[in-house]
């Protein structure tokens, strides 16, 4: 199965031209999470990973890889650096595909960045934040990699957990207290459904504009627990249908 999904891989990596944006046909809009980029791609040469020249040098003289550990953890070592998960082989090969790995929640994740030092993630959140995959654990994946490109900078637009991100992805704003959207709503920070966001979705412009959206076609084709994006984030908002066009 993995082989064929690798040669249908190299057989599309074919570059596409077109003439102007009047030959888009569609345009998909796909969000993952909780997989950080060092998490899949931190050993992948040439980027921005574990090798990076130009990573954050704390207070400490030590880089932010240099995870703050104490005797709740370990006696045998005050930092931890990133780890291969899969060392030992085996099965743990299948089993780290279903870790736990911590909290994704505001509170945790800010924690952890410890106002900037961004190395309080083994202490405060959990030690599988600093595991890693490597090629062989992921070789579909690193095969895309390999056929296109990947974006090493891209990072979550809000540090908290899936509704926040959701809901900025679409909407432009968590509506944080001081910002540029007037409602009495929000913010949100974490997974809640109420109260919930008073502004525009992207799927109120894009109808604006008729351009057709695939974001229902796609929830309803889609049996992947949340990942079926558009009614985890739609319902944050307060009717959409309802608002001038």
């Amino acid at each position: 199965m993995i082989s064929a999904v690798l040669s249908s891989v190299a057989f599309f990596s074919t570059a596409a031209f077109g003439a102007s944006l009047g030959d888009i046909d569609h345009v998909v809009l796909f969000m993952q999470e909780n997989r950080a980029f060092d998490h899949y791609f931190g050993s992948l040469y040439g980027v921005r990973g574990f090798a990076d020249p130009n990573v954050q040098i704390n207070l400490d003289g030590r880089s932010t890889f240099f995870n703050q550990v104490n005797a709740s953890l370990s006696n045998a070592t005050d930092y931890l650096l990133p780890w291969y998960i899969n060392a030992q082989g085996g099965e743990f090969l299948n089993g780290t595909q279903c870790m736990g790995a911590g909290s994704n929640g505001f509170g945790s994740n800010h924690a952890a960045l410890g106002n900037g030092s961004n190395d309080l993630w083994a202490l405060l959140n959990t030690p599988q934040s600093l595991a890693y995959f490597k090629r062989q654990d992921l070789p579909i994946q690193y095969a895309i990699t390999d056929a296109w490109t990947v974006g090493d900078v891209y990072q979550q637009g809000f540090v908290a957990s899936t509704n926040p991100n959701r809901v900025l992805w679409q909407s432009g704003s968590v509506n944080i207290p001081g910002g540029n959207v007037n409602s009495t709503q929000g913010p949100v920070l974490d997974n809640n459904v109420t109260p919930g966001c008073s502004t525009l979705s992207l799927e109120n412009y894009l109808t604006r504009k008729n351009v057709a959206t695939l974001l229902h076609t796609i929830a309803r084709a889609c049996s992947l627990r949340h990942d079926t994006l558009w009614p985890a984030v739609r319902i944050r908002f307060s009717s959409p249908q309802a608002r001038p066009r």
